[in-house]
């Protein structure tokens, strides 16, 4: 959010215009990413939920719909439409799409907001390295029912660091279920350039006292390296457009 301008009829509201698109569509166009494309996109999005989990406020409908890429290749997370404060007491609110809901959202059981966000973060980053979905159903109850199994496998030919961060995020119980914390201290996600692993906030200065006319400039935002053009690939094509289908289908009550 850029600024908020307030007539006596009408609240306007003006956002960063980000003009590279979806990830959804990049994911449709080219194909999945390599893991280091990955993992930069990742590393932003943690770092980005980071900040939101540490206000209280959970997103609750990750998908690559709702994240932004600039020209640069830096990730924007966006729509916080079903975003939630976290409450004295669990969650119950059904909402979010089926392919990224966490299995304790999909049961309709009372939910707590990190972990649910952390699932959806897992689903995100298999869809970033495989390019689909990782549990299978062209109906909502047989995506349950795969869910349900606990058989989660990782894409093909990737590290195997990065096979257990996954295994680790989509861990069905959530209480065993890697923490954000956690996720931003793994190996995986922290190999790379120091500049470009996740961002860890500093602790709160307790002695401000801006006003609403003097907040502190916003942080220049932390870039991922463009990565080198790569050919497509054509055996990915398919199972993008079924991540497509899947993501768009729409969502619960």
């Amino acid at each position: 959010m850029v600024q908020v301008i307030e007539s006596e009829e009408t609240l306007f509201i003006i956002s960063e215009y980000v003009r590279g698109g979806d990830l959804l569509d990049h994911l449709v166009k080219h194909g999945q990413l390599t893991e280091e494309e990955a993992r930069g996109r990742f590393q932003q999005l943690i770092s980005a939920l980071q900040y939101r989990h540490r206000r209280g406020v959970m997103h609750r409908d990750l998908k690559p719909e709702n994240v932004l890429l600039d020209p640069a290749g830096s990730a924007k997370l966006a729509d916080f439409g079903f975003c939630s404060l976290v409450p004295g007491g669990p969650l119950s609110t059904f909402c979010g799409i089926p392919g990224y809901m966490a299995p304790e959202v999909m049961q309709l059981q009372p939910y707590a907001g990190p972990p649910a966000d952390v699932w959806s973060l897992g689903v995100l980053l298999h869809a970033m390295l495989a390019g689909s979905l990782p549990f299978s159903g062209e109906e909502f109850h047989a995506m349950q029912r795969s869910m349900l199994l606990g058989a989660y496998s990782p894409p093909r030919l990737v590290w195997r660091q990065c096979a257990r961060l996954l295994r680790g995020l989509l861990t069905l119980d959530p209480e065993k279920r890697k923490t954000l914390e956690e996720v931003m201290g793994d190996p995986w996600v922290n190999l790379g350039p120091p500049r470009l692993r996740p961002y860890r906030e500093p602790p709160a200065d307790t002695r401000a006292t801006w006003g609403t006319d003097e907040m502190p400039k916003a942080q220049q935002p932390r870039g991922v390296a463009t990565p080198a053009p790569r050919p497509p690939s054509p055996p990915t094509r398919p199972a993008a457009a079924v991540l497509r289908h899947t993501a768009r289908r729409g969502g619960g009550p």
